[in-house]
């Protein structure tokens, strides 16, 4: 189940993604909920469906928690990742 969608944002490695916050009865996260192509998150490996349950190791329950840790724009990004019933590792540089 997700929350609204909050529309494409520009954040940076995530640009060209709708967000949604994600919850279930096991996993919070957020939601890939459209992912245009040629985009930076599409080129990233992103698909629609992908939960991002972290990013760098920290935890990530929500979009603002998404948005603080890619406000600090890390010289790289390790996404944690929920495709179906397995665990991806995404990483920009």
């Amino acid at each position: 189940m997700s929350a609204g969608v909050l529309g494409v944002f520009g954040f940076v490695g995530m640009e060209g993604a709708d967000l949604s916050d994600y919850l279930s009865d096991t996993q919070k996260g957020v939601k890939i909920e459209n992912i245009k192509p040629n985009t930076v998150a599409s080129k990233i490996g992103f698909k629609k469906n992908d939960v991002i349950i972290s990013v760098n190791r920290e935890a990530i329950e929500n979009i603002e928690q998404l948005k603080i840790v890619l406000d600090k724009k890390p010289s790289m990004l390790v996404f944690g990742t929920k495709r179906g019933n397995n665990i991806i590792y995404l990483v920009s540089e």
